[in-house]
């Protein structure tokens, strides 16, 4: 792997490293953006699993390996990220990170709903 590309996947990875233990922290000081902030750690890495819609929250599925599979798919995603922009500075890749992580996520929640599924937040 080249080393431009696995420096921008390295700074990919820092910052939602960086997000997961910093965002939560943020929701005490902007109340608007409150509930995302708080809950960004379990959108990002999936703890719980998912939920079927028309079921409910009373049976949750892929508890056990959904985490691992938001691990994979970051770092797919980051591996992803730091090739398409490895001709660019790094100030510009740490900036577009969160942005696009944001629009990924979205995304991909997007389709789950499609499916009927969503993803299970422990304290929603």
């Amino acid at each position: 792997m080249n080393s431009a590309i696995l420096k921008r996947l390295l700074v990919l990875i820092g910052m939602l490293a960086l997000s997961v233990v910093l965002f939560p922290l943020l929701a005490f000081a902007i109340p608007v953006f409150s509930n995302f902030l708080f809950f960004w750690p379990q959108c990002l890495l999936l703890p719980y699993g998912f939920v079927n819609i028309d079921i409910g929250a009373s049976q949750a599925f892929f508890v056990d390996s959904a985490i691992f599979g938001a691990i994979l798919f970051w770092f797919v995603f980051a591996a992803v990220f730091g090739y398409v922009l490895r001709d660019k500075r790094i100030r510009y890749v740490a900036i577009l990170s969160y942005p696009l992580a944001f629009a990924v996520m979205f995304i991909f929640y997007g389709i789950l709903l499609i499916f009927g599924y969503s993803v299970y937040l422990e304290g929603l």
